[in-house]
């Protein structure tokens, strides 16, 4: 006589992609697809790095529900055991894994449409960047019509460097050969 499983000691089990995963629509499945290959899976494999930033750029790592910690646990049920990366189909096992933690309310089956729908609406990674303070000092440092002495040397007139060429003594290389030849 069996007994039902419950959802947290069906999470701890291995992973299937049968049981866990219902695929998705076609059209959504190529979305899918397409998402999963915008994220750096151009060789059909897809490491934890990248899993990892793709679940931050679409919003299914949410820090609250779904951490950073509970993103590698799932890479690291969903791949095979040597392996390092996963492929499509462990990427729905996982997404269908990601779902039920992120909508914990909801079905298995209503949290996967959930996940796929604002998965599939993803245009690729997000490139975050730093950008250059416009406040008054880091103008002033950054003016070389402002600079004085030597360093104003160093810079045309348009205020790109001059190189090597703007400096007071060039290092000349052929000298440098012949003193550590002569040592």
């Amino acid at each position: 006589m069996s007994r039902p499983v419950s959802a947290k000691v069906a999470a701890d089990r291995p992973v299937s992609a049968k049981v866990l995963v219902d695929r998705p629509a076609s059209a959504a499945k190529v979305n899918l697809k397409e998402v999963f290959e915008k994220f750096g899976a151009k060789d059909g494999e897809m490491d934890g790095t990248k899993f990892a930033k793709f679940t931050k750029d679409t919003g299914l790592m949410d820090g609250k529900k779904v951490t950073t910690t509970e993103v590698d646990i799932v890479f690291g049920k969903v791949k095979a055991k040597t392996a390092r990366k996963i492929d499509f189909a462990q990427f729905e096992t996982a997404i269908g894994l990601l779902a039920d933690k992120r909508y914990p309310g909801k079905s298995h089956e209503e949290s996967v449409a959930s996940a796929m729908s604002d998965l599939c609406k993803a245009k690729g990674p997000v490139i975050k960047g730093t950008k250059a303070q416009e406040d008054e000092v880091t103008k002033r440092m950054t003016d070389v019509s402002g600079y004085t002495g030597t360093h104003k040397e160093r810079f045309n007139e348009d205020g790109t460097g001059k190189g090597l060429a703007g400096r007071d003594q060039p290092v000349q290389t052929a000298d440098l050969s012949q003193i550590v030849a002569n040592k």
